[in-house]
């Protein structure tokens, strides 16, 4: 399953997408929306439905994190069911769930459905908050504030 962006994406972050002088590709902004998906906690497969993939490996410029994200992807989905990190058994069976190193991205087709879904749940987790930046600078600016605002919105769910 190859990686997709919201559907909406496009329109929601027009002004911000038109400038490539920062995001210079359609991963620069799933990368973006995912980390405040992951950081959120927010999930959803609703905006990825029957939309076509942009790539279906990471990038190189995304290829030296790729470990780190599935890291925090593994972390996400242990604290979304609830799995207590010395309950080895669950903790390994949901590695195994989520990664498979024979893999070019190292992820199942599960896991990288969990990424979409990740992404996809992070550019909701924006839109809701009214995030409507018209230039790259302010997006930036108002970015670090709203993932500051995901972590928060994440621990108040615990």
């Amino acid at each position: 399953m190859p990686y997709r962006l919201h559907k909406d994406i496009e329109n929601g972050l027009k002004n911000v997408l038109d400038d490539k002088s920062v995001l210079k590709t359609q991963f620069d902004v799933y990368y973006l929306c995912l980390l405040v998906g992951l950081a959120s906690g927010t999930k959803t497969n609703q905006g990825v439905t029957g939309v076509q993939p942009f790539i279906d490996h990471f990038t190189d410029d995304y290829r030296p994190v790729k470990h780190l994200l599935i890291g925090l992807l593994i972390v996400s989905e242990i604290r979304y069911f609830g799995i207590s990190m010395t309950d080895k058994d669950k903790v390994r069976s949901e590695i195994r769930r989520i990664v498979d190193p024979e893999r070019v991205d190292d992820l199942t087709p599960v896991g990288i459905e969990l990424l979409n879904a990740y992404a996809c749940g992070g550019y909701e987790f924006l839109r809701d908050r009214e995030f409507e930046s018209s230039t790259i600078q302010d997006f930036l600016r108002e970015y670090v504030e709203m993932v500051e605002l995901a972590v928060e919105y994440r621990r108040s769910q615990a």
